[in-house]
C-alpha cells in the first residue's frame, strides 16, 4: 500500500496520511479532488493525474489465478458538481467485469 501511495504523489495528486490496518491488515489512503472547475486547466491536469495513478492500479491489480484476488481496491468518487451529485464514477471491479465478458465473447466466437 505504501507502494501505491508513493505512486500517487510521484503524479502530484493531492494524498492524505495512511489509515489504518482497521481488519485483516488493510491500509487506505485518499486522493483528494484537483477542486478546479470541469473544463479548467486545473482540473484537466487532475484528470490526468488520476487516470495516470488509476491505470497503475489496474496493471497492478490482480492475479487471477487466486481467485481475483486483488492487490490494490479503489473507487473514484464524484462529488459537488454543480448539479449537487454524487456518484462512482470508476472502481476496480469495472476492469474485472470488462474481462470476463471479454472471455465470454472470445469462448461464443470460439463456438461459432
Amino acid at each position: 500500500m505504501i507502494e501505491a501511495r508513493d505512486k500517487a504523489i510521484e503524479l502530484g495528486c493531492d494524498v492524505s496520511n495512511m489509515m489504518g490496518p482497521a481488519w485483516e491488515g488493510y491500509y487506505t489512503f485518499l486522493v483528494g479532488p484537483d477542486g478546479a472547475k470541469d473544463g479548467r486547466d486545473d482540473s484537466d491536469e487532475g484528470d490526468n493525474r488520476r487516470d495516470q495513478f488509476i491505470e497503475w492500479l489496474t496493471q497492478r491489480a490482480c492475479d487471477y489465478g487466486k481467485k481475483s484476488y486483488c492487490r490494490f481496491a479503489w473507487a473514484e468518487i464524484q462529488y459537488g458538481d454543480e448539479a449537487g451529485q454524487a456518484m462512482v464514477t470508476r472502481h476496480r471491479d469495472d476492469e474485472e467485469r470488462e474481462r470476463r465478458s471479454s472471455e465470454a465473447w472470445n469462448a461464443m466466437q470460439d463456438k461459432s
